[in-house]
């Protein structure tokens, strides 16, 4: 958040009835000053024109001075002349399940989507190379293959839940069926100033240094737009070895493009005049590694409720709350509990354990949980 901001004392006081009192001031008061007279219509103009480029005019001006109050093209100047470039809308990414007819070729580039409602646009995705339908043949004669896809525009509306991907945008003969057996991560809407305030102020505040310390690895991996959270860990694989862990801009743990991109820009193996880690440092960019965390309890149902509907919602409020959790370094035990207490359709439960137990579960600093089962009985 940006400081809150005061102008500075020679800009006080000039507003339009300040200004205006001034000038009247000066005029003898043998004349009539009051509201409606010839020196009140004559100096009120001015007092107002006066009183904008002062008050807002100069004011924004200073402000756009300082990046603790600088916004938007002009925040961006500041940053540019500390090195930093607004993170720019990154692009969601992913793998569909595609069932078809065995040998069916799917283009490089075939359109597939979500579908919309009453309150949000279907969000399309292309694939990212051809792929022919091959493999075991199921009952009625189709096969599937899992092809890697992105969307078709930048920005968090790209990310897309399990099981939300299931049309074509111009059906293919062939094709019986799409699905995401996995979320669509990576998405992310171009940096706000709040947060490119913050790196920049960060980077002033701090010593800044190249050498590979923790806080470069961190620094170097958020210039990467979509990430989020970033965890190294020194010598984890031995001496002279980093890992670096990562946490995509929603609090989930970072998809492999935003792995690879990472890596790319810190080691650069293709180019080492590019590389940012310092010569002999062997470098590890990752993903945390999943705890699976595995819910059971009795439950009471509420009227004309369906077990395995409320299962979804349990589910889908689990997956909320594993960012919070993983900050927190624990699943805890009260937590599920509340959702399950908040969870429409669920009247009452009991014996619930969590892991086997009815005790937190640790999360560590290179870990995120993942929902395991989850067995809700009447």
């Amino acid at each position: 958040m940006a400081e809150a901001y005061e102008s500075p004392a020679i800009l006080q006081g000039q507003s339009a009835d300040e200004i205006q009192a001034r000038m009247l001031a000066v005029i003898p008061d043998i004349y009539d000053k009051s509201e409606g007279s010839i020196p009140f219509d004559f100096t009120r103009p001015a007092a107002l024109e006066k009183a904008e480029t002062i008050e807002l005019t100069l004011s924004e001006l200073v402000r756009m001075m300082f990046p603790q109050w600088a916004q938007g093209q002009y925040l961006d100047y500041h940053a540019r002349a500390a090195g930093l470039w607004r993170r720019p809308a990154n692009t969601a990414s992913g793998e569909v399940l595609i069932t078809a007819v065995p040998g069916t070729v799917v283009p490089a580039g075939f359109v597939v989507a979500t579908p919309s409602n009453g309150l949000t646009a279907s969000v399309l995705y292309r694939t990212t190379q051809e792929a022919e339908i091959t493999g075991s043949i199921d009952d009625s004669g189709n096969a599937s293959a899992v092809v890697s896809v992105i969307a078709v525009s930048p920005g968090a509306s790209g990310n897309a839940g399990i099981g939300t991907i299931t049309l074509q945008a111009q059906p293919m003969q062939g094709i019986v069926s799409v699905t995401n057996s996995a979320p669509i991560t990576g998405g992310t809407d171009a940096e706000s100033d709040d947060s490119l305030r913050e790196r920049l102020l960060d980077l002033r505040l701090s010593d800044i240094s190249f050498t590979g310390c923790d806080s470069d690895y961190v620094r170097w991996a958020k210039e990467i737009p979509g990430i989020g959270n970033v965890v190294v860990i020194p010598e984890a694989n031995g001496a002279g070895t980093v890992t670096v862990v990562l946490l995509d801009s929603t609090g989930a743990p970072a998809n492999t493009q935003l792995i690879n991109d990472v890596y790319e820009h810190i080691v650069s193996p293709g180019d080492r005049s590019k590389r940012l880690a310092p010569i002999g440092a062997i470098v590890t960019v990752t993903a945390p590694d999943t705890v699976t965390i595995n819910l059971a309890a009795a439950v009471v149902l509420g009227d004309n409720q369906d077990l395995g509907t409320i299962t979804q919602r349990v589910t889908s409020a689990l997956e909320a709350y594993w960012t919070e959790a993983a900050a927190d370094g624990e699943v805890r035990y009260s937590k599920i509990a509340g959702i399950l207490s908040s969870t429409v359709g669920i009247s009452d439960w009991s014996g619930l354990t969590v892991n086997g137990t009815s005790a937190n579960v640790p999360i560590g600093d290179d870990e995120y949980p993942q929902a395991g089962t989850v067995t809700l009985s009447e």
